[in-house]
């Protein structure tokens, strides 16, 4: 239903006809004919919106992780492309639908680069260990990374303190057994606040 919902608003503005430079739409749109492209353009061939986005409007459809219409087969598309030109087909509201194993050269998909903040794991036991188990893991570790950690064996690794697996928050199994110095306390405070994790200990202190 929001499909077309809103009226009159385009990437651009709310001026119609488009200005000069407005996007890559097709050449049929008198007004752009002097873009250049024949089919998709580079990436930043035109000016960026306020937002610093480039060809949220125009160049290619793009594809959106929204169902249509809740149907799992199709996934929607936004953005218009280089063959359109109707003034109905060109406001930012408008969306399409297309089979989500569909390609051709009028669609595409935006890449995002997430940032997470890097996360300091006070132990170095605890560190070492998730870098054992999870060899993916480069660099600095990040949020992002620590929410992947969904098991963890520190059986034995001579552990003095729980420190740093509370930020563990997608444990949900842990194996702390054979660790003697870990103290039944720290046990329960590290269960309270990791509390879907199975924690296994046998602490006895």
């Amino acid at each position: 239903e929001k499909n077309m919902g809103i009226k009159g608003v385009y990437p651009w503005g709310k001026e119609w006809p488009p200005p000069k430079g407005a996007g890559n739409y097709s050449s049929t749109l008198v007004d752009l004919e002097e873009d250049n492209f024949k089919y998709t353009s580079p990436v930043g061939s035109f000016a960026a919106n306020k937002l610093g986005l480039h060809d949220l409007g125009g160049n290619v459809w793009e594809w959106c992780e929204d169902e249509w219409a809740t149907n799992e087969f199709y996934r929607t598309l936004r953005g218009m492309s280089w063959d359109y030109f109707q003034g109905r087909n060109l406001v930012s509201s408008v969306r399409r639908r297309a089979f989500h194993g569909n390609t051709s050269n009028y669609t595409g998909f935006r890449c995002v680069l997430f940032f997470s903040p890097t996360v300091e794991i006070a132990n170095p036991i605890v560190e070492k260990a998730i870098r054992q188990r999870w060899t993916f893991l480069r660099g600095e570790l990040t949020e992002a990374d620590l929410e992947k950690v969904t098991e963890l064996w520190l059986n034995g690794k001579q552990l003095t303190d729980v420190k740093g697996l509370e930020k563990l928050t997608q444990l949900t199994k842990l194996y702390l057994q054979n660790n003697p110095d870990l103290t039944k306390a720290q046990i329960a405070k590290l269960q309270k606040a990791l509390p879907k994790c199975d924690i296994r200990s046998n602490a006895t202190k």
